[in-house]
């Protein structure tokens, strides 16, 4: 098990079936390089969306979204 800080977060890596958990989070923003790392475990490792999130103590519906957002083009047109 290694610990180590990543802005304001304390980070526990525990080296068990690739599995991640960051706990301490010092408030609820996540700044994109949190976001993207959570997403990644989600969309390159296969790992269910309520598992991540929970695991990293996220609410699933923001997770759930950023999911969304990270299938979405950045230059996709906004329809009103």
């Amino acid at each position: 098990m290694s610990h180590s800080h990543f802005d304001g977060h304390q980070i526990v890596i525990v080296l068990n079936h690739e599995r991640m958990s960051i706990v301490g989070k010092t408030s609820n923003r996540y700044d994109d390089v949190f976001k993207s790392h959570a997403v990644s475990m989600v969309v390159e490792k296969g790992r269910p969306i309520g598992a991540v999130a929970k695991d990293l103590d996220v609410s699933e519906p923001a997770f759930r979204r950023w999911v969304k957002l990270s299938y979405e083009p950045e230059d996709s047109p906004t329809i009103c």
